[in-house]
C-alpha cells in the first residue's frame, strides 16, 4: 500500500479566506461522514476513532465558530476528578452556578455560564449542536445546562465539563467532545495530582491541536507555591507547552456559598476578563485555536486515506480467498472425476459385482469380444445394477460434499480475523444433503438425455436405465488411456468397452459438461453467501481519493487563513498568584 501524504499547500493568495476554508471544511466533513472502516485491519480501529473525533470537532466547533468569529470566547474548564473545576467556575462568577461536592462524578452534565447579554450566541444550537439546551438541574444525558450570570464579563463564557478521568465512560467521552469545542482550555489540576499521566495526555492533545491553553494548579499549600509553580512550569516546557499560561491557586477555605475568596482567584478572573474585553485579542486567540485545529486535521486525514486504502486491500484479499477456495474445490472435483476417485470403496465393490455379471473375458480377444461382453451386461443379466447406481450416487455425493466442506473451511480460516463479518454469513443447507440433491437431479437429467437420444434415433441400442448407468460410469470413472484391450480385469475391460461405444461416449461427454455446470452453480451459490456479506461491508473505491482531495483542499485554504497573532502573543497573567 502506497502512503499518500497531503502535500504542503502553495503560497497563500489574497483571493480566498474564511469562506474558502469553511467550504473546504464542509467538504471534509461530508467525506468523513461517508468514510467507513468496517473490516478488521491494523489501522481500522484507530482510524474510526480519529474519524469520530474529527467529525465532532468540525461539527461542534470549527464550522460553527468560523461562521461566528465575533461570538463570545468559550473557555472550557476541564480536569481530573476532584480537581476543583466547579468550585473554580463558581468562584469566578461569584455564584454557585455549577454543583460542587464530594460525590463523584459531581458534574454529570456540562454547565455553560455566560453573561446575560451573550445568551443568544449559545442558545442557538450551532456550537455543540448535539446537546439539548436546558436551564433545569436534571443533569439529563445529552443536555447542556445554560446559566446566565452577571458576575461574568460580557464576551466570555465558561463551560464546566465532566471529569476527563471519570469512572463513567460517557462522561469521559463528553469531556473530550467539549474540550474539542473550546476556544481556550482552562485545565485544572491539583498540587497532589499534577504529575498524573491522564492530565498530561490531555494536555498533549491540546498541544497537538494548537488549542490555546491555560493551566490552573489548584490547592497549593502557601509555603509550596514557588517550588510547585517552578516545577510545573518546567514540566510544561519539557512537553512543548511553554506557551500555556500557568496559574497557581493557593489552598484556601470556602465561604458559605462554597466559593473561594476573591483574592484567591483574582489573577485568573482578571486575565480572562482582559481577553474578553479586547476584541482583537479575543479574535486572535480564536483564530489561533482554529488555525491549530485545522492544521491538525490535514495529517489526521492523511492517516484516514491510508486506512481506507488498507480497507480496500483487506477486502480484496478476503474476496480472493473465496475465489481461491472455489477454484481449488472445482479443481479437486475435476481431478477426482478424471482419475476415477469416485469409483472406490463400496462403489468399486458394486462395480466389480456388476462387471462380473458378463461373460468371462478370454485370455486373448479383441474389441469384438469386449462388445460381446457389454452386450451380456445389456441383456438384463446385470442384476446388481440398482446396487451399483446407489453406490455411485453416494460416492459422488460424498466427494462433492467433502469439496464443499473443505472450500468453506478454507474461507473461514482466511476470514478468521473478521469475526463480525463471519457472524453475518447466512446459514446454508448441509453440504451432504446439498450434494445428494445435486447428484440425484443430475442422474435424472442423464436418464432424460438417454431417452431423448433414443427418441431421436428412433430406437435404442440399449435399455434406457442401463445406458444411463453406463454413461454415468464413463463420467465418474473414465478408462485409463493406456489400459490394454485384453486386460483380465472385468471392470477395466468393461470401461474400455464403454469408451468404444459411440452412443455411450457421446452421452458421457454431455453428462460431464452438465455435471461441471451444476458444480459451478453449486459453488457460486455457496460462495455468494460470503461475497454478499463482504460486498455489504466493503468501502467505496473512491473513499481514499475523496478523503485525500478534501484534505488537500483544506490544506490549501488554510494557508489563506493564517492566525492573526502568534501563539506566544497571549497576554501574560497578572503577577500575583501566577507563574
Amino acid at each position: 500500500m502506497t502512503r499518500r501524504t497531503v502535500p504542503p499547500p502553495a503560497a497563500p493568495s489574497s483571493s480566498t479566506g474564511v469562506p474558502a476554508l469553511t467550504e473546504a471544511l464542509g467538504e471534509l466533513l461530508s467525506a468523513l461522514h461517508g468514510a467507513r472502516f468496517p473490516l478488521v485491519a491494523p489501522c481500522a480501529e484507530a482510524a474510526d476513532e480519529a474519524r469520530g473525533t474529527m467529525v465532532a470537532q468540525l461539527r461542534d466547533y470549527l464550522l460553527p465558530r468560523l461562521g461566528r468569529l465575533d461570538a463570545p470566547l468559550l473557555v472550557v474548564v476541564g480536569g481530573s476528578t476532584g480537581a476543583g473545576k466547579s468550585t473554580l467556575v463558581n468562584s469566578l462568577v461569584r455564584a454557585p452556578v455549577s454543583q460542587a461536592g464530594a460525590l463523584r462524578p459531581t458534574t454529570r452534565s456540562p454547565v455553560l455560564v455566560h453573561h446575560p447579554s451573550d445568551g443568544r450566541w449559545f442558545h442557538e444550537r450551532r456550537l455543540l449542536p448535539g446537546l439539548v439546551r436546558t436551564t433545569d438541574l436534571s443533569g439529563a444525558p445529552d443536555t447542556l445546562r445554560m446559566v446566565a450570570a452577571t458576575g461574568l464579563a460580557p464576551g466570555l463564557a465558561l463551560l464546566d465539563a465532566p471529569d476527563i478521568d471519570s469512572v463513567v465512560e460517557a462522561n469521559r467521552e463528553l469531556a473530550e467532545q467539549l474540550l474539542a469545542a473550546a476556544d481556550l482550555w482552562l485545565f485544572v489540576t491539583t498540587a497532589a495530582r499534577y504529575a498524573d499521566a491522564v492530565p498530561w495526555s490531555v494536555l498533549a492533545t491540546a498541544r497537538d491541536r494548537g488549542t490555546a491553553l491555560a493551566v490552573a494548579l489548584d490547592r497549593v499549600p502557601p509555603d509550596a507555591q514557588d517550588d510547585l509553580g517552578r516545577q510545573l512550569s518546567g514540566m510544561l516546557s519539557a512537553q512543548a507547552l511553554a506557551p500555556a499560561r500557568l496559574f497557581v491557586v493557593p489552598e484556601a477555605g470556602l465561604d458559605g456559598q462554597g466559593l473561594l475568596a476573591e483574592w484567591v482567584i483574582q489573577p485568573v478572573r482578571d486575565w480572562l476578563s482582559g481577553l474578553a474585553a479586547d476584541p482583537a485579542m479575543r479574535a486572535g486567540l480564536v483564530r489561533q485555536t482554529i488555525s491549530g485545529a485545522v492544521a491538525a486535521l490535514v495529517p489526521a486525514t492523511s492517516g484516514l486515506v491510508d486506512a481506507a486504502e488498507e480497507q480496500i486491500t483487506t477486502a480484496t484479499a478476503l474476496r480472493d480467498a473465496v475465489q481461491i477456495a472455489r477454484s481449488g474445490a472445482l479443481s479437486t472435483l475435476d481431478a477426482a472425476l478424471g482419475d476415477g476417485s469416485v469409483l472406490r470403496g463400496e462403489a468399486l465393490d458394486r462395480w466389480q459385482e456388476y462387471a462380473d455379471t458378463g461373460q468371462q473375458v478370454p485370455a486373448a480377444g479383441g474389441a469384438g469380444r469386449l462388445r460381446d461382453r457389454v452386450g451380456a451386461a445389456f441383456s438384463g443379466r446385470a442384476r446388481p445394477a440398482g446396487r451399483l447406481r446407489g453406490a455411485l450416487s453416494a460416492s459422488l455425493a460424498t466427494v462433492i460434499s467433502a469439496a464443499v466442506t473443505e472450500a468453506e473451511e478454507r474461507v473461514r480460516a482466511a476470514w478468521r480475523y473478521q469475526p463480525e463479518l463471519l457472524s453475518r454469513v447466512p446459514a446454508a443447507d448441509d453440504p451432504g444433503e446439498t450434494a445428494q440433491r445435486l447428484v440425484r437431479l443430475w442422474q435424472r437429467w442423464m436418464l432424460d438425455q438417454v431417452r431423448r437420444h433414443a427418441a431421436d434415433q428412433r430406437g435404442a441400442a440399449h435399455p434406457a436405465n442401463t445406458a444411463g448407468l453406463l454413461a454415468t460410469i464413463a463420467v465418474v470413472a473414465p478408462p485409463a488411456p493406456d489400459a490394454p484391450d485384453d486386460t483380465p480385469d472385468a471392470g477395466a475391460a468393461l470401461l474400455r468397452a464403454i469408451s468404444c461405444d459411440e452412443t455411450l461416449r457421446e452421452l458421457a461427454e454431455r453428462g460431464r459438461t452438465e455435471l461441471d455446470r451444476r458444480l459451478r452453480e453449486l459453488f457460486d451459490d455457496r460462495t455468494s453467501r460470503f461475497t454478499g456479506v463482504l460486498a455489504g461491508a466493503e468501502i467505496g473505491p473512491d473513499q481514499p481519493e475523496r478523503l485525500y482531495a478534501a484534505a488537500e483542499a483544506v490544506a490549501s485554504a488554510a494557508m489563506d487563513e493564517r492566525p492573526a497573532m502568534p501563539r506566544q502573543a497571549l497576554p501574560a497573567p497578572a503577577e500575583a498568584g501566577a507563574q
